[in-house]
This record gives structure tokens, sequence and C-alpha cells, in this order.
């Protein structure tokens, strides 16, 4: 219940541009336009063979970059954790839907939600 509540207060802190301490409609649809381009960045820096899929070296590579090392397995269990239809590659689509309502916008913050919630990264 504690992470659940966290998760709201960064969501509130990262959108709330008038600082009330609350957000309103207008203030959490600007927040997810700002969100969802910062993922589209990540996205995009993941995909090194811009075939507009992330695939299971991607996800390997990209951990390995920032020192932290997963085997094969761990990186399809990530991708099966997002993966809709079965490819063992992550679109667009797929990535948006599953990161748009986590307030993780940046590569390590992305690696440790997957750690907390997919899979034991070390």
């Amino acid at each position: 219940m504690f992470g659940l509540f966290m998760f709201l207060c960064k969501i509130v802190k990262a959108g709330d541009k008038d600082l009330d301490g609350q957000l309103d409609f207008e203030e959490f649809v600007h927040y997810l336009r700002d969100h969802e381009k910062k993922l589209r960045l990540v996205f995009k820096s993941l995909d090194t063979k811009n075939d507009g899929r992330i695939d299971k070296q991607e996800i390997m590579q990209s951990l390995r970059d920032l020192g932290v090392n997963i085997s094969e397995q761990q990186a399809e269990k990530i991708l099966k954790s997002m993966d809709k239809n079965g490819t063992m590659t992550i679109d667009w689509n797929e990535w948006r839907d599953y990161h748009l309502l986590h307030p993780a916008d940046n590569i390590p913050e992305i690696i440790l939600h997957w750690k907390h919630s997919t899979v034991r990264l070390g």
C-alpha cells in the first residue's frame, strides 16, 4: 500500500503545475503528454536497430551499458511482461501502454521499475 501511495505522490508532484498539492484533469492530461514524450525518447534510445521494436538483445545491451548483466531468461521475462501480441519484441504501443501510468521516464528509473516488478536484476 505504501508503494502505491509513493507512486501516486510522484505522479502528482510531476504534474501539479500550480503547486496546490492536487492534480486536476488539465494537469493530468499535460502530465500524460509530457510523460509520453519522455517515454518515446527512452524507447528510441533502446531501439538501437531502429526497427521500431525492442528485442531481447537490445534490452540486454542497454542494461549491460549501465553495468547490469542479465541472462537471456531475465530479458525474456522483461519482454513477456510488456509483449501483448507474443512476438517477443516490444513495439511503441506496447511500451507506452506498459509505462504510461508509471512515473519512471528515464532508463535508470525504468530499470529500477523492472527490477522491482519483473525480475531480480542483481
